[in-house]
Order: C-alpha cells, then structure tokens, then sequence
C-alpha cells in the first residue's frame, strides 16, 4: 500500500481506527494470511507522500485545511521527504520514525513523542514543538528557525549543523539533570564565625554527598556580601555588548604578552588577570582562600555579612583546560554579542528574503569555528549548541544545575 493510499484510509476512518489497524497488527503473527497487510501497518510507508495533495484529492478545499491528525500512531513510519506542513500532529506518537527531509514548517507538534526520530535536513521552520520528546533524536541539519521549542526535551538529540535562528533554546530541556547534577542540599544559610566552622560544615556537606555516592568536585567562591548574584563581571551593568571589543583592544596594547597565549582560554584569563571583565567567575578548591577572599572587602561592606558559595560539581560536568568544550566556549566569547545571540538563539530579527535565513545562522557558526581552528587546525565544524549552555547554565537560565550551598561570615 502506498504512502497516499494510508493517508486516504486515515482520512476515511479517522485516527482513532488507524490506530486500532496499527497495534493490531503489531499483535499479529508474520505467518498471518494478511501478511503483507499487516506489515505494511507495522511499518507504514510514507515516503515522499503529500498529505495536502491526497487531502484535495479526497473531495476536501483548502478551506478546511489544515488537518487534524492529533494522536495519530506513526510510530517508526517512514515518512522522509513528506510534505506535513501545518498539519497537527500534536500528542501524537512519531518515536523512531524516519522525518529525515520531510517538511514540517508550521506544523503542530504539541506533546507529540519524537524520541530518536531521525530528523535529518527536515524543514521545521516556526514548528511548534512545546512539550514535545525529541530525546535521542537526530536533528542534524534541520532547519528549526522560528520554532517553538518550550518545555521540548532535546536531552541526548544530536543538534549538530541545526539551524535554531530565533528558537529561544534555553526554554528547552537540553539535559538530564538526574544524571549530571547532585542531590540538593536544602538548608537554610550556615553562619560561620572561624576557620574551624568553615571546615566542620564542608566536611559535612562532602559527607552528605558521599552518602549519597556522588562523585563531585567542590569549589567555592567568596564575597563580600551575601546575597549578590552569581554573576560573572560582564554581565554585570551592560558590559556584555562590548566583550568581545574589550578583548580585541586590551591584547591591541599588549601585543607580546597575548601572542604568547597557546588559545583563546589562556587569552581570557590572562585579560582577566589584568582587570579586564569577562564571563568567568573566580573559584578555587581551598575554602581557607573563599573565605579569605570573602573577608578582604571595602569598607562599605563592613558591616554587611560576606558569603561564600560551595559549589559541588558532578566529575563528568568537568573539562580540560584543552577540551574541545573549553575552546568552543572560550571562542564563543570572542563573537559579537549580535552573534552569540543568534547562535543561543533569542533576540533574533530575520532580514529579508534577498539573503537565506540559514546563512544567517550557519555564518555565525562558521566564523565560530575559524576561531578555535586558529588554535586547533583539526577541529572539525561538528559543534553541538548544548555545549553553549552546559558551561554557561548560570548565564544562560539552563536546564542543567548543580548544587550551590551557601555560607555565612560575620
């Protein structure tokens, strides 16, 4: 049977007797004198189909366009290169099928299961993907630009070569926070009043977590007021629009220290070193220095209780200083703020149509990816956007946490 003649019947019976078909030939025999039959409604062929087509051919006017499919089973169907533009397919079962090149723009997809739905070079331009289960999916290539992507669970999807133009991704789940972040320390705030309080609670809360068989690393960060907002320097008072200006005059006046930094990491640091305000948030393993740090303050703050932040860190979240992750974000700092937005997908302002919306995007990642091969010539251009947000996730309003437990000192 066709793709069109299963659309035809869909359109005839309804939804509800096509999934009937459906899981009544799963539970069916192969030996089954409706052998082919029933392996058609297995594994359903849609390939190439057009469903506005047979919807037209049917007796129907574009007057009731588009078509609810609305929980429809199309569960490991092949539907490559199918034309579903606008029809709603929202709470409906797609998991493992095969949408690679199909056209999906403006078509609902609210709640629908997509999980490792192979969705390769699939157009899904202003789709609407709220709620929807893409983990495991493949969405390389895809064109997403303009779709809704809140509450969508993109966990383990390969987005690599995407265009997510004007997505707004951090509304997406884009990690498993059950398997990256620690269990949450729910306590009020620890008053500290000597180095000895200091060590007592840590060691507390490293035993609360080695109970609990985590494998974390911890940090911790003092200030010298309790209550300020983990926020990296240029993020703070509009500096993030000239990050990447700072750093291209700062190493402009120190040519011979900054020709000598090996990447774009050594680089931030060293500008940071120098006062420069940069994305990064000072840290350190030794709490004795946090607290340090935290009493070493102005006067205003004098009268005001410093704090310190512990930060418990699952190993695997960890790069090395020469990780591909650490280049990419390093040199993501390195574009213009217009850029990094684009590539983060918000604030975004689509030209006209003299120039492709995809170049936009796809011109931001290539200038990317000229970067980090300045300091890696091997490094291929197979960035995944998740990266951006796993080691930005206090910035970037992520779904991926972990455990911040404070302290106070007076």
């Amino acid at each position: 049977m066709s793709g069109e003649q299963h659309i035809r019947r869909i359109l005839e019976d309804g939804v509800e007797l096509w999934n009937a078909a459906r899981e009544e030939a799963r539970e069916a025999g192969l030996g089954d004198e409706n052998f082919y039959s029933t392996l058609e409604l297995q594994l359903p062929r849609f390939s190439s189909a057009n469903f506005l087509w047979v919807f037209l051919d049917c007796g129907n006017s574009l007057e009731d366009w588009p078509i609810s499919l609305a929980g429809i089973d199309l569960v490991e169907a092949d539907l490559s290169d199918a034309m579903l533009r606008l029809v709603d397919l929202s709470n409906s079962d797609l998991s493992a099928a095969d949408l690679s090149g199909a056209n999906l723009n403006e078509t609902v997809l609210i709640n629908a299961d997509l999980q490792d739905a192979e969705l390769q070079e699939a157009r899904l331009e202003k789709a609407n993907l709220a709620g929807a289960d893409l983990r495991g999916a493949v969405l390389t290539g895809a064109d997403l630009e303009g779709a809704v992507l809140t509450r969508s669970d993109l966990t383990n999807a390969n987005l690599i070569g995407a265009n997510l133009a004007g997505t707004n991704l951090s509304k997406a789940k884009l990690f498993d926070a059950t398997d990256s972040s620690p269990s949450q320390y729910r306590r009020k705030l620890r008053r500290i009043g000597s180095v000895g309080d200091l060590l007592h609670e840590t060691r507390k809360l490293r035993d609360y977590h080695k109970e609990r068989n985590e494998d974390l690393v911890f940090y911790f960060r003092g200030e010298s007021k309790c209550g300020w907002e983990l926020s990296p320097s240029v993020m703070r008072d509009g500096f993030e629009t000239s990050e990447s200006d700072m750093l291209l005059d700062l190493t402009t006046r120190r040519p011979v220290e900054f020709s000598e930094m090996p990447s774009a990491l050594a680089r931030w640091v060293l500008a940071q070193h120098h006062g420069l305000r940069t994305r990064f948030l000072d840290v350190t393993r030794n709490p004795t220095i946090a607290l340090f740090h935290a009493c070493e303050r102005k006067e205003e703050y004098e009268k005001e209780d410093a704090g310190l932040h512990v930060f418990a860190v699952p190993k695997q979240m960890i790069k090395s200083f020469n990780s591909d992750t650490a280049s990419i974000i390093a040199n993501f700092a390195r574009l213009s703020r217009a850029e990094q937005d684009l590539l983060l997908g918000r604030n975004y302002e689509p030209r006209d149509d003299s120039y492709s919306k995809v170049n936009i995007y796809q011109d931001a990642m290539v200038r990317l990816c000229q970067f980090i091969q300045e300091e890696k010539p091997s490094f291929q251009n197979k960035i995944d956007v998740k990266d951006f947000f796993a080691s930005l996730s206090s910035n970037l309003n992520s779904s991926l946490s972990v455990s911040e437990h404070n302290l106070v000192h007076s």
